[in-house]
């Protein structure tokens, strides 16, 4: 499943088609990918495209046992230094949302 965008400009005959986001699922939802790829010309021989992988696209749902999703975080991953000395003791998750439902 995708969400695609379909902005008519005023005076074109073709309009770009935007593939804005990818729902990610498992057995259940897992979360939402927000691609913004222009798919109105792709083919499978077209070698020349560079594709680049952003950091904070995605966007995973963290759920309790009744589907509230409680928890939102990015596939971004920051480090933290504890003592200065330019190694990575540990990673923070970024969180993009979080809900306390009582």
């Amino acid at each position: 499943m995708a969400y695609l965008d379909l902005p008519i400009a005023p005076n074109t005959a073709v309009a770009n088609v935007v593939q804005a986001e990818v729902h990610l699922y498992g057995s259940s939802r897992l979360g939402i990918y927000n691609i913004n790829r222009t798919v109105t010309n792709l083919t499978l021989a077209n070698h020349n495209t560079v594709i680049t992988f952003t950091r904070g696209n995605k966007f995973f749902e963290l759920s309790n046992h009744l589907g509230n999703v409680l928890v939102t975080v990015s596939d971004k991953k920051m480090g933290v230094d504890n003592n200065s000395d330019g190694i990575i003791d540990y990673y923070n998750a970024d969180v993009v949302t979080a809900n306390d439902y009582y």
